[in-house]
């Protein structure tokens, strides 16, 4: 049984966290979430430590993340970007206070062609703003078209 479960072909899919931190310097300004620890991954391409996954097969895909920015008093906001094109239709933010600090959550679903590359862009309205090793990045082929 489980040789015949191995010969199953398995949707693309990946699953990423951070495990260091990364500092939004300029507040105003967008950054590319970089990732640095692969969970899991089949028919995405990422390099640890790089923002870029790049899908090998055509599809409708879901895209679920989170970052968390760290700071007092931050709106922190994301977004996805497909092949270097923000898709604002995608935006999500978060305003955080003095002890709450933001985690904003995309959910989206996007249709992908085989060679596209996907980013998480994240943004802050306040200088020198750390992203912690509580964000997360799941994406996965879900249909094909």
């Amino acid at each position: 049984m489980e040789a015949a479960f191995n010969s199953v072909a398995l949707a693309p899919l990946i699953i990423c966290t951070k495990d260091t931190s990364q500092t939004l310097n300029t507040a105003g300004t967008w950054y590319d979430v970089k990732w640095t620890a692969e969970t899991h991954s089949q028919g995405i391409t990422h390099t640890n430590g790089d923002s870029t996954f790049v899908v090998s097969e055509a599809g409708i895909y879901q895209i679920n993340s989170r970052v968390a920015f760290n700071g007092a008093n931050v709106t922190g906001t994301i977004k996805v970007s497909i092949n270097g094109i923000d898709k604002n239709e995608t935006l999500e933010d978060e305003i955080g206070g003095v002890t709450a600090w933001p985690k904003p959550r995309i959910n989206a679903w996007v249709k992908l062609a085989a060679g596209d590359a996907v980013k998480i862009r994240a943004y802050s309205n306040v200088n020198s703003t750390p992203l912690s090793a509580e964000s997360n990045f799941f994406m996965s082929k879900v249909a094909g078209y």
